[in-house]
């Protein structure tokens, strides 16, 4: 398989960073050194949001779908929910529920007719790629309806912006071209014949998609949702020591039945100007305390690149433990939780706030 080349210019950075900076945000985007990254244009705090940004596509994860408004993810579970109005779910599919009549509304313009359909068809098989499929779904029916989203500060997105936006990795191992060769049959299967793209398109969609996928977390640290974005963050940067992380527990702006939460990246430590701001492209609870060798293998299977941030480039064991050390010290106290990293809370109490489940403490 050919490689995606990457078509993104010079011309994108400048608007990019104009836009950014119109908005107040600490960063400038730079393609100098022959790839696009963000680098703090002043001195960041950390908690400081570096950006903000409305997925173009955000679907629930369907182990959590039954008690997870599908428009807005309300938790059923949450006490402040009124557990009387928990009783709207999709007749169709079964897979959607929502929380109230103008969430139900809003869900079903966007979930009715071929989508519901699709994951009607998808039913109880290939568990363990349910979600991508849910989400390649969501990106092909929203370009058959020509749909746009509002993504906040980076302005109106849609399907054209993957081929344009995004950059796509070619499966370097077997089990990556595996991988990606089950989610497009599973996903072309479950799509209506009259719905369907060329298996080449949706191929090079999902090269691009895989490499940009967040995932957002909710009560205890669950695996909530898969949020794909186009605007900003995708030019972000690997660094296996990040000093920048998603914050999916407490979105920039809670979603309406109008529209998705507006979610942030947010300063994970104090970074100078002129520094490049990264995130962690594995999870930094499991794949980040692997080995310099297991994380670069890891990189190069899925994303196409060797590591070369100043972790990996240590060869001193007692300097390695020292950026173990350090990712520790920010995680999330909870046993249940245990995976989010902690960063200062922009208002109100405690001292730190874990990114994963919201719960914010003291230093008590």
């Amino acid at each position: 398989m050919e490689s995606v080349r990457d078509d993104r210019t010079g011309h994108f950075a400048s608007e990019a960073t104009a836009a950014l900076q119109s908005h107040g945000f600490p960063c400038r985007v730079d393609a100098s050194g022959g790839q696009l990254g963000v680098y703090a244009s002043r001195r960041v705090r950390a908690g400081e949001r570096i950006a903000v940004e409305r997925p173009l596509a955000l679907t629930v994860n369907r182990e959590v779908a039954a008690h997870t408004c599908a428009t807005c993810l309300a938790d059923s579970r949450d006490a402040a929910q009124p557990q009387s109005r928990w009783t709207r779910r999709c007749s169709g599919c079964g897979t959607q529920q929502y929380c109230s009549e103008a969430c139900e509304a809003a869900g079903l313009l966007r979930h009715g007719g071929v989508e519901c359909e699709a994951l009607a068809a998808l039913g109880d098989a290939a568990d363990d790629l349910k979600d991508q499929v849910a989400q390649a779904v969501r990106i092909v029916t929203d370009k058959l309806a020509g749909r746009s989203v509002d993504a906040g500060p980076a302005g109106r997105v849609d399907y054209s912006c993957y081929a344009s936006r995004l950059v796509g990795v070619p499966p370097r191992t077997q089990e990556a071209k595996a991988s990606l060769s089950t989610g497009v049959s599973a996903t072309l299967r479950a799509l209506p014949e009259r719905a369907r793209p060329s298996a080449a398109e949706l191929t090079d969609m999902l090269m691009r998609h895989q490499c940009n996928l967040y995932g957002v977390t909710g009560r205890a640290g669950e695996d909530k949702a898969s949020a794909s974005f186009v605007g900003f963050f995708h030019l972000f940067n690997h660094a296996c020591n990040p000093n920048v992380v998603f914050d999916s527990a407490s979105p920039a702006l809670a979603a309406t039945p109008d529209a998705a939460p507006l979610y942030a990246l947010v300063a994970l430590t104090d970074v100078p100007e002129g520094k490049e701001l990264c995130i962690s492209y594995t999870s930094t609870h499991d794949e980040s305390k692997a080995s310099a060798t297991e994380r670069g293998a890891h990189l190069e299977e899925w994303y196409g690149f060797r590591c070369g941030c100043e972790r990996c480039l240590c060869d001193d064991p007692l300097r390695e433990l020292d950026f173990d050390d350090a990712l520790d010290e920010l995680r999330c106290e909870r046993d249940e939780c245990g995976s989010g990293l902690c960063v200062p809370p922009e208002v109100g109490a405690g001292t730190r706030r874990c990114v994963h489940c919201g719960v914010a403490w003291g230093d008590d």
